[in-house]
């Protein structure tokens, strides 16, 4: 559907197709974790969505908000520490916390 709705707007582009790709990806990924924990399959859970919202945030920044490229790579970079210190609390909300 969203790939229908992207060609039909004209907005299929390489961020686009690349944002549905890590859809498929995290969907694949939490179906593995959710019917097959292991420590291969938590990390097919989570590295999907994390790195979709690494690319959502810079296209988000490019698109909407129209930063150059410096200033999205600096607010990317931020949402990476921070996500690298929540790291430390995985205590918290079950391990979701990240």
């Amino acid at each position: 559907m969203i790939w229908r709705l992207a060609r039909r707007e004209q907005a299929l582009d390489a961020g686009i197709v690349a944002l549905i790709g890590l859809i498929v990806a995290i969907s694949l990924g939490s179906f593995l974790f959710h019917t097959l924990a292991s420590k291969l399959t938590r990390w097919l859970d989570m590295m999907p969505i994390f790195i979709f919202q690494l690319c959502y945030l810079g296209i988000y920044c490019r698109r909407v908000m129209r930063l150059r490229m410096a200033r999205t790579c600096l607010l990317a970079l931020c949402f990476l520490l921070a996500a690298v210190g929540a790291a430390q609390f995985s205590a918290y909300l079950n391990g979701s916390l990240i």
